[in-house]
């Protein structure tokens, strides 16, 4: 008995040994881990200057028409961890202790740095990148910066670009300046490219308006616009300018024409044809060819009855941002399960909201 006691204590020692031991190692791990996630500031400049460097040799710096697909993300520059490294980097620039000049290759490291702030998606870049956007001479209290970097290359569009990525609403009022403010055609579109991230209904008017006025309306503006309103409105007997102004001015009557066109080919797939989807969403594009305009239209027909659109309504909704979104930065959502009463009563608190207004 006494030795099988023994032995049992030697058991429960061992066990707490190995207890000991495992707590003991993981410990070491969590502090190794710790040290290993420190960021290197060293080692990220260097992967942001090879990442440059590659780029310049290459001859495939980006620079007009950004957009994501053409930014590959640089290897340790991608993740949470190290934004504040790139936050100080664009805001503070490469430090070249004696150097008075600044090299191509350290000026496009800055704007490479918003790019990798762009990809995280990080909103503590915020304010940062639109100081950038607003002052995009701000590193020549420290650097001479030739003339032709910022024209080829102006980090003010980076930061421009990027903030359309950041899903911040905040965004939306200081890129509607820099529109404004930059009569270039880059400046311009980078602006407008990231204000139709937003899908805001509010800011279709003063785009319409002011590329309206633009020497060189191209298919990047059109595009955009496109993406804001929901519409494909072409007009060949006009300019890509002129355009616009005219679906701006006819858009109730653009969207009437085109859903009273079209519903009846929806009432007859939802009856006839409940299980044909090619038939009914063909009937819902062509229904809704006025974009954000024919919302009005859709509530009118649940008002007398069909509820059949109500999913539909609701999932146009979401897809855009009303009037009151800069101010409130909140859009409440319609249930695409809501009655035809929860929907009359949410259109009656709302309607003002989503409707498409001259004097935006």
């Amino acid at each position: 008995m006494r030795v099988l006691h023994w032995r049992i204590l030697i058991i429960f020692i061992a066990a707490g040994l190995i207890l000991a031991g495992s707590l003991i190692g993981s410990a070491l791990l969590v502090q190794n881990k710790d040290k290993n996630e420190q960021v290197d500031t060293t080692y990220l400049s260097e992967r942001l200057k090879t990442a440059i460097e590659n780029s310049v040799k290459r001859g495939r710096i980006i620079g007009y028409n950004l957009n994501e697909e053409m930014f590959k993300p640089i290897k340790g520059l991608d993740n949470p961890d190290v934004v504040p490294f790139l936050i100080d980097f664009i805001e503070k620039g490469p430090n070249l202790p004696g150097q008075k000049k600044l090299p191509l290759e350290s000026y496009i490291e800055c704007c490479y740095a918003t790019l990798c702030l762009d990809y995280i998606g990080d909103k503590r870049a915020y304010e940062p990148l639109v100081k950038v956007m607003q002052e995009k001479d701000y590193l020549s209290d420290k650097y001479e910066i030739p003339s032709y970097y910022t024209d080829s290359w102006p980090i003010n569009d980076y930061s421009a670009f990027a903030l359309g990525y950041l899903g911040d609403s905040r965004a939306i009022e200081p890129l509607l300046e820099e529109m404004k403010k930059n009569r270039g055609y880059s400046g311009s579109v980078s602006a407008i490219q990231s204000i139709a991230k937003f899908r805001d209904i509010s800011t279709i008017k003063p785009i319409i308006t002011f590329a309206s006025d633009l020497k060189y309306f191209k298919s990047d503006i059109d595009n955009n616009l496109k993406h804001i309103t929901g519409t494909n409105y072409e007009n060949e007997s006009k300019t890509l300018a002129g355009k616009w102004q005219f679906w701006w001015e006819h858009r109730d009557e653009y969207a009437k024409i085109r859903f009273e066109q079209y519903y009846p080919d929806w009432e007859y797939a939802i009856k006839h044809a409940p299980e044909n989807e090619a038939r009914k969403n063909a009937a819902i594009n062509n229904m809704l060819q006025g974009g954000i305009a024919a919302l009005p239209l859709l509530m009118d027909a649940i008002a007398k009855g069909d509820d059949t659109l109500i999913p539909i309504a609701a999932g146009m909704i979401k897809q855009y941002k009303p009037n009151n979104y800069r101010t409130s930065g909140k859009s409440r959502p319609l249930s695409e399960k809501a009655t035809i009463k929860e929907t009359m009563k949410w259109w009656k608190e709302n309607k003002d909201a989503w409707t498409l207004k001259d004097s935006d």
